[in-house]
């Protein structure tokens, strides 16, 4: 489905005034940052993605077409180099019970992230690899790069490297309080 020009032009923020529900769709809203290997060494590209869902998609079609709507948005050359997709997902609250589920289902089994390293690619990967044999096509297994195995392109990192408390990033140690 075709996105009209004005939802591709909103802001994260603006979609809060937008109707999800269609007749036959709704719609849902994605921060993506895009990881590729681009020779000398592994770049981001960040953008915003609107995609439309039947009302009969389980959470697999679901994570398929967000896939799919990122990788339009991308473009075939940007997508050679695409070594992983990290997305967040927005206004969960706007959703009815049955597709928060399907969101839910979704984030459990991807979290939000697609490794197109051939070494870790999943079953939907794999997929979209086996269609579109450009997707990815100048990425190495992740075991042929010199990164630490706590990288965040690693899909098995057991470690994560830096403070995940929300807590740590609210205290400043320039400031100052008063008595």
């Amino acid at each position: 489905m075709k996105i009209p020009n004005y939802l591709s032009e909103l802001k994260i923020g603006d979609f809060k005034k937008v109707d999800f529900y269609l007749p036959s769709t709704f719609l849902s809203v994605h921060e993506v940052v895009t990881t590729h290997d681009d020779e000398d060494s592994f770049t981001q590209r960040m953008f915003n993605v609107v995609a439309f869902h039947n009302y009969d998609f389980n959470s697999f079609d679901m994570e398929a077409n967000i896939l799919s709507s990122i990788l339009e948005k991308l473009g075939r050359k940007q997508s050679k180099t695409l070594a992983k997709i990290s997305s967040c997902q927005y206004w969960f609250d706007k959703y009815s019970k049955i597709e928060q589920e399907k969101i839910e289902e979704m984030s459990e089994r991807c979290g939000g992230k697609w490794y197109f390293f051939p070494d870790q690619r999943t079953e939907i990967e794999d997929i979209f690899c086996e269609k579109n044999p450009d997707l990815a096509c100048k990425v190495l297994p992740f075991s042929k790069y010199d990164l630490p195995e706590t990288s965040h392109l690693n899909r098995y990192a057991t470690e994560i490297i830096g403070s995940t408390d929300p807590s740590d990033f609210d205290e400043n140690p320039n400031k100052k309080e008063d008595n």
